[in-house]
């Protein structure tokens, strides 16, 4: 993974998490109970990006233990 690919993962992680962030708010705040559709699809974003980036990292070091 190079680092552009790495940065776009992390700006993603960001983005999903500042919009599931004003889902939850929106939720408790103004009742607005479809705004949790928002939460849960933002945290598996953030879940996804996020174990893409571990993946890769493990993968990353796996191949230089090997040169």
């Amino acid at each position: 993974m190079n680092n552009f690919e790495k940065d776009t993962n992390i700006a993603g992680i960001v983005l999903f998490g500042v919009l599931g962030t004003a889902g939850l708010i929106g939720a408790i705040l103004c009742r607005a109970w479809h705004q949790l559709i928002t939460v849960g699809i933002g945290a598996l974003m953030v879940w996804a990006l996020w174990a893409e980036i571990r993946r890769e990292n493990k993968k990353d070091k796996q191949l230089k233990w090997k040169r």
